[in-house]
């Protein structure tokens, strides 16, 4: 049943052969879960454009990181302008990755780069608040909380500075919160 889609209905622990059993039960298309599923996975994962980066953000979802780094890569590798906003985000992706499996040094590489082309990039403020918040976290799980602190005051200005432009911001709330944490 090739291109089928199971759900796991159960898994046994083995007693004393090895053998784990799992017992699946095979979806349907009238299947109300796995229509969800898929509706998310449409719009929300995919909600932009069906490339490399939205392929890497979903395996990065589903803690596929080596393979989620290798799509950024290879995005940011088939990208002719590596100054670009599309470069910028394939950096952020690939820091947020490096987060997530403990390598906080080539996080901080990675968000820092994304910070320099965002700040050469017109009307990138919003992008270039996120990037210190993201640059936060990783000096932050780093124990390196001055310059955390450090960065999401940098963060925390530029959303007050803007907050005129973007009253519906969240930007504000997400510092302060990162700040306290």
């Amino acid at each position: 049943m090739v291109g089928s889609i199971f759900k796991i209905q159960s898994v046994v622990e083995p007693e004393s052969d090895g053998m784990w059993t799992i017992k699946l039960l095979l979806c349907s298309e009238n299947d109300t879960e796995l229509k969800e599923l898929a509706s998310y996975l449409q719009t929300d994962m995919l909600k932009y454009n069906p490339d490399l980066t939205s392929l890497g953000n979903m395996l990065r979802e589903m803690c596929e990181y080596e393979k989620a780094t290798k799509c950024f890569q290879r995005h940011l590798n088939q990208l002719d302008d590596k100054n670009s906003s599309e470069a910028a985000c394939c950096y952020t992706s690939l820091g947020d990755v490096a987060r997530a499996i403990g390598d906080y040094d080539l996080s901080i590489t990675y968000h820092k780069k994304a910070l320099e082309i965002h700040s050469h990039i017109p009307n990138s403020d919003q992008l270039i608040s996120i990037a210190y918040n993201k640059l936060g976290a990783a000096f932050r799980q780093k124990k390196q909380y001055e310059e955390a602190l450090e960065v999401y005051q940098k963060s925390l200005e530029i959303e007050q500075s803007t907050l005129n432009r973007n009253p519906e911001s969240e930007g504000i709330a997400t510092t302060y919160y990162n700040m306290g944490i």
